[in-house]
């Protein structure tokens, strides 16, 4: 990681006494006793209420199931500057890509199998849409899909150097490309609130560097003027639009500002 990036110092009072879960609740564990649709509303609310960067976007959760595993619950966390306009359907598995330089979805997605203990933190770089691997080229055309792989690549390769989290594991899956698990068994809300904010934002920290590199690359690349790009902060009530992270796309730096943290609930 670049040596101008700090450590994000943990609170101590990270975990917000204010947050609406059911008051019998202690141990993380308790959250998923009862159906799953009460475990749904449960941890999105633990989500939600977690103490991270105030440009994070955090989704309702949702339930994956699938054949005969148990279900999963994920909610997504991502930002405007993470993702490009979507392509365009056209019909018969054919999309129309705006932008065929930038064409990419980043996102965390944070879960909890029910049935296991195990929390996890996974980073998925997608295209915008999802198309699966197989159809890319049919879909998007040969050029499209080709500056996808290659950016794809290249931010694997940024993202490797740039995430130095000893929890982290990186992979090369054809959406994951990372991820990060906690083992809640008998540890309180308190215990995994903690660990789970400080682990977001360290990745969304070193995700936002890594996209303000490519974008210096490209710069380069196109002989264009490197400037520095403040994006003013939006409101953040869960109804309204979140903030955007800060973007610096300077020649030989850029700055992520993180001094002040907060919540935007969706």
């Amino acid at each position: 990681m670049s040596p101008e990036i700090h450590s994000t110092v943990v609170n101590s009072d990270v975990f917000n006494p204010e947050l609406t879960l059911r008051p019998d609740v202690g141990l993380f564990a308790d959250l998923f006793d009862g159906s799953v649709i009460d475990a749904k509303s449960a941890f999105d609310d633990f989500v939600h209420e977690l103490d991270i960067l105030p440009y994070l976007r955090v989704m309702p959760t949702r339930i994956h199931s699938w054949a005969a595993h148990c279900p999963m619950l994920l909610t997504k966390i991502g930002n405007a500057n993470w993702t490009t306009e979507p392509a365009n359907k056209t019909g018969k598995g054919r999309f129309e890509v705006p932008d065929r330089s930038r064409f990419f979805d980043v996102h965390m997605e944070i879960g909890v199998k029910l049935g296991t203990t195990k929390l996890v933190v996974l980073v998925h770089h997608e295209s915008s849409p999802y198309i699966v691997q197989a159809k890319l080229n049919a879909a998007v055309g040969f050029e499209a899909s080709d500056r996808y792989q290659s950016r794809r690549k290249d931010f694997i390769e940024v993202f490797r150097r740039e995430c130095q989290l000893a929890d982290f594991k990186f992979a090369n899956q054809w959406m994951l490309i990372g991820s990060a698990e906690y083992d809640f068994a008998g540890r309180t809300i308190k215990d995994v609130s903690r660990w789970l904010a400080s682990m977001i934002d360290e990745v969304a920290s070193a995700i936002n560097w890594t996209m303000n590199k490519l974008d210096a690359y490209a710069c380069f690349d196109t002989d264009c003027d490197a400037a520095v790009i403040e994006h003013p902060a939006q409101p953040t009530s869960r109804e309204e639009e979140p903030q955007v992270a800060p973007i610096a796309a300077d020649a030989t730096t850029a700055a992520v500002s993180a001094q002040e943290k907060g919540v935007v609930r969706d």
